[in-house]
């Protein structure tokens, strides 16, 4: 097989050996797209900018995964992401995460903005969060979102070179988010897709350090002068699309 078909699916982790990451290793295993493991350890320093890096430069794929060590994949997530991509102007792809509970944890995120929040003009939003899954006569659908969560989420590698790699100041978080807004700059979509599922423990990886957003924010700013409201919708006039609201 061509090496470019190939996804590498880059996951870090404190301890390979526990039972969380290895038990993310296995729902691994029963994907149906190939794809190679880059393992990262964590041991030495949490930093998500340095350690997503790591895994690029170590990967050979022409589809770039990332997945966290508390992320339990249906056999079926890569491939869709993967097929996801095969249109050109889809930048990146994301899946549908659920709590252990069956609760929707993310379906697309988005951003909103009003200047009615003066100096905190942008809010970030994870969609669905908390919401039971929809009817079987209401799907979720795969759609075009702002952004999708780094816990499981797929690029090429032509995305890479033509917008750059994690942003190295990434000392926790949201370097997903700043990833998902530079690909929507340089022209491309981000592609929210209904069929690409996993269990998510949520903050299982990271454990108790709390999220810090400040280098974000600090690069991209929070009022109305940042670029971000270019990439955000008015909050008056936002519209939650598809699935249970």
């Amino acid at each position: 097989m061509p090496l470019s078909d190939l996804v590498s699916v880059i996951m870090s982790t404190v301890d390979p050996l526990q039972d969380r990451t290895q038990r993310a290793i296995a729902h691994l295993a029963r994907s149906t797209a190939s794809y190679e493991l880059i393992l990262l350890s964590r041991n030495h320093e949490w930093t998500t900018g340095t350690i997503a890096n790591q895994g690029i430069a170590a990967s050979v794929g022409g589809y770039v995964a990332f997945c966290c060590d508390d992320c339990f994949v249906e056999p079926g997530a890569l491939a869709a992401m993967k097929a996801a991509l095969q249109d050109r102007t889809v930048g990146v792809a994301g899946a549908l995460l659920l709590y252990p509970n069956g609760l929707v944890q993310h379906a697309g995120g988005w951003l909103t903005w009003s200047s009615a929040m003066g100096g905190e003009a942008i809010r970030l939003n994870l969609g669905h969060v908390g919401q039971h899954m929809p009817e079987p006569s209401k799907p979720f659908e795969s759609r075009d979102v702002p952004f999708v969560t780094g816990a499981l989420m797929m690029t090429r590698r032509d995305v890479f070179e033509q917008v750059g790699w994690y942003d190295p100041d990434c000392k926790l978080d949201a370097g997903d988010l700043d990833f998902c807004l530079r690909v929507r700059q340089a022209g491309y979509s981000v592609r929210f897709v209904a069929e690409a599922r996993a269990v998510h423990l949520e903050g299982a990886t990271r454990g108790s350090r709390p999220s810090d957003r400040k280098w974000f924010f600090g690069k991209w700013g929070m009022t109305l002068a940042s670029p971000l409201t270019a990439l955000a919708e008015p909050e008056d006039d936002f519209v939650l699309v598809g699935g249970s609201q």
